[in-house]
């Protein structure tokens, strides 16, 4: 079983319909723009507090610590590749590797660059670390920017080889028991999929070749 309630029983059942609401309220608000997705989950989970759904102490207890400390230490790492100018070195390499040739070839590698970043930073960060390396073989190739965007938005998603790709995937590897060769394993074929996903609707809906 992956994961299991530490409890046999919910705590408080009479407070179901208080959560259901809260809930829908915070779906409902995401989904039309009222607010910030952020500031509206933060807001929910105060209700759920004040209403007597869950403690202090089982919210506080239930925050996974390993994966925010992971998300934050993240961040200056890829602001710091910036900063020393990796960014604009890989530009350049990647621009002599694909030269002047198919706008779909240079995709192709765009895509595989940001799946390697996004393994090792996160995709939030790899997506403003390989972005100006994109615009910059965008243009070298003669490529559209809205296509080599998705290629990158896509790439920055596909977090399925690591751990630490994707805070979901720090979560379960404890929870689960899992190790890092699981997610390699499983997740290879993943990636292949969406690479071939990917290249078929560049190809077929943006006419890319």
């Amino acid at each position: 079983m992956v994961a299991a309630s530490h409890t046999a029983a919910p705590a408080h059942p009479e407070r179901a319909r208080t959560a259901a609401t809260v809930g829908g309220a915070v779906m409902l608000v995401s989904m039309t723009g009222l607010l910030p997705v952020a500031e509206t989950a933060l807001a929910a989970a105060v209700a759920m507090v004040l209403t007597g759904c869950v403690s202090m102490e089982d919210a506080y207890e239930s925050v996974e610590w390993h994966v925010i400390f992971l998300v934050a230490g993240l961040l200056p790492i890829g602001f710091a590749a910036m900063d020393t100018g990796l960014a604009a070195q890989l530009a350049l390499l990647l621009g002599g590797v694909v030269g002047t040739g198919s706008p779909l070839l240079a995709m192709t590698v765009v895509f595989v660059v940001t799946v390697g970043v996004t393994q090792v930073l996160g995709g939030q960060v790899s997506a403003l670390r390989v972005g100006p390396i994109a615009l910059e073989l965008a243009h070298a190739t003669g490529a559209a920017l809205p296509p080599m965007a998705l290629v990158v938005a896509i790439g920055a998603s596909t977090a399925f080889l690591t751990p630490v790709a994707h805070p979901i995937n720090a979560m379960i590897i404890w929870t689960g028991g899992y190790r890092p060769a699981d997610f390699v394993r499983v997740g290879t074929g993943m990636t292949l999929v969406t690479l071939v996903a990917l290249l078929a609707t560049l190809r077929l809906v943006w006419g890319v070749g």
